[in-house]
């Protein structure tokens, strides 16, 4: 093992200081190896390379109070660890000396320190089972490791040069049926003799899932339909664990549909009703909000508001937002403007002046003060349940009426959903777009009969049922999607690709072979990606798959060159 000198690491530090780089990234996982050498770089960093932070990797049983503190001194904000798998058994199969108690203790005292953690970790290991893996996702779940960067796990790699790859077979490693080329390894493609290509695949959704960005969009409100679309997408692959169930109960909660989120709370106390986070989630009241009708805003309620910001007789732009929607009180909004805010009532308009902190994220509006124009759509009183079971009858419907939906819909997608839900369908017809998007949306929350309510209007014209197809094949409905297309004497490249790609779905790939099989599609890069991968998936020989890859880098080579 061979290391850059310790002078020639500062020197690069120093220069890019220099340039302004103050965060740095070591990526060399033998960070700690040499004790004598990192306590020597740290101490060096202390004292020539001040007000710098970084990130480092290391093992655990290297850190000691000691080293923790000078890490932390040096500017350390974040150590990552080796943790492969949180099983001993399946530590032991893989040669890794570790023990997942001892690092558990380690976790506390870095974040002790005020050092952040991450944790690396793979599923699919040799001889792993899915309930062994479950162990790891509990084990960082359980130490408040935040899954995102490197806590994200991710399914093992089998790259050429890999040992487990000189004898898959005795290590259990059971590769898909598909075409692959020599000169491509296995990678990801492969089950194991204790866990299926299934399982593997709903092992690596359960860890999107319990990912840190989820759980900041449902606290803060944003990108619902996001989450839910991938929740009801992959609702059979989740089931194995109570997390899918209440993440969508509170989307379904922040949507104001009641008698959906009951129903996820009915069926997670029957399948889960011993698990912690379900107990806990079933014995806290639920806050809702009812709207009233010039209502005055007070702390608790939740308003909806259009707001700018005039700067030396300017409007900032970053300061100019239609239709947003905040529960006042909860610190969402600076102090200022939420003192501004309450006491108005709907409907009512007020001007008043804003302090931004000194530190604030946007250069433009650091420190300054800001006057504001605020005009107070609703002011909507909070109604607390104390029990689930009286959602579907004690639940608030809110009537939502705004004019403008175009601003509506590129401001507050979860409002332009509460407009829709409620409009008839046939005046949606007059928009497309208004149309669609309920399509959309009703599909992304799992709501199929609505959604099928809305295909039977749906105009039989091939632009429309080009773009519904879209929706449904986006939202894991191949089904339907398929029976569209099918309505259509006539498709356009994109709508053939599209049947295709429904059949692939549908795992119908001799007919999705078909399908794309006439001439006329031969310079179309979609069709041309799609007969690729059908020729993996239908197993034939490696000249059809190599050929076929031939003529789609052939056509790419020519669209980028014009």
């Amino acid at each position: 093992m061979r290391f850059h000198s310790n002078d020639r690491v500062i020197a690069e530090i120093r220069h890019l200081q220099a340039r302004g780089i103050s965060d740095f990234w070591f990526a060399d996982p033998n960070f700690a190896y040499s004790r004598k050498r990192l306590v020597d770089l740290l101490q060096r960093i202390i004292d020539e390379c001040p007000a710098i932070t970084f990130w480092c990797q290391t093992r655990y049983n290297l850190i000691d109070a000691e080293l923790l503190a000078l890490l932390k001194k040096a500017g350390a904000h974040t150590i990552a660890f080796g943790l492969e798998s949180a099983d001993n058994e399946v530590l032991a199969r893989i040669n890794k000396g570790l023990d997942p108690d001892k690092l558990s203790q380690v976790i506390g005292r870095v974040r002790e320190a005020g050092i952040e953690v991450e944790l690396f970790t793979l599923f699919g290991l040799p001889g792993e089972s899915f309930a062994q893996a479950g162990k790891t996702l509990d084990f960082v779940k359980a130490n408040k490791v935040p899954i995102s960067g490197n806590s994200i796990s991710q399914q093992l790699h089998l790259f050429f040069g890999i040992p487990i790859l000189d004898d898959h077979e005795s290590h259990g490693i059971r590769p898909l049926a598909m075409t692959k080329p020599l000169y491509q390894s296995l990678c990801r493609d492969f089950a194991t003799d204790a866990m299926t290509g299934e399982e593997i695949r709903r092992m690596s959704m359960l860890w999107r899932l319990n990912r840190q960005d989820f759980a900041e969009n449902i606290a803060t409100g944003t990108n619902l339909f996001e989450v839910a679309g991938f929740i009801t997408a992959n609702s059979q692959g989740l089931d194995s664990r109570p997390e899918a169930l209440l993440m969508l109960a509170q989307i379904y909660l922040a949507l104001e549909e009641f008698e959906a989120a009951h129903g996820c709370l009915v069926r997670v106390k029957e399948k889960f009703p011993h698990d912690p986070a379900v107990k806990q989630f079933l014995a806290l009241p639920v806050t809702a909000f009812r709207s009233r009708r010039r209502g005055t805003a007070t702390p608790g309620c939740r308003v909806v508001y259009d707001c700018k910001g005039m700067l030396d007789g300017r409007v900032v732009p970053a300061t100019e937002a239609y239709y947003q929607d905040a529960v006042l009180g909860t610190g969402k909004l600076l102090p200022d403007f939420e003192a501004g805010v309450q006491g108005m009532k709907a409907g009512g308009v007020s001007q008043f002046s804003v302090r931004f902190p000194v530190d604030y994220g946007r250069p433009e509006l650091a420190g300054q003060t800001v006057m504001f124009q605020v005009y107070l759509h609703q002011v909507l009183e909070p109604v607390r349940l104390e029990n689930p079971d009286d959602l579907p009858a004690n639940g608030p419907h809110n009537i939502y009426r705004f004019n403008d939906l175009n601003a509506l819909r590129q401001q507050n997608e979860n409002l332009y959903y509460l407009v829709l839900k409620d409009s008839l369908p046939q005046k949606l017809l007059q928009e497309m777009t208004d149309f669609l998007s309920l399509l959309n949306f009703y599909q992304k929350l799992g709501f199929r009969s609505r959604a099928e309510a809305l295909l039977e209007l749906l105009p039989g014209d091939g632009a429309t049922l080009e773009h519904a197809s879209r929706i449904l094949l986006a939202n894991n409905w191949p089904e339907m999607a398929h029976e569209l297309l099918s309505r259509m004497a006539g498709r356009s490249s994109e709508g053939t690709a599209n049947m295709a790609k429904a059949l692939i779905k549908m795992k119908r790939y001799d007919e999705a072979e078909q399908v794309i099989a006439s001439p006329v599609l031969a310079a179309d890069i979609q069709v041309l990606d799609l007969r690729v991968g059908l020729a993996s998936l239908r197993q034939q020989p490696p000249e059809v798959y190599l050929a076929r890859m031939n003529d789609l880098i052939d056509r790419q080579v020519q669209y980028m060159a014009g």
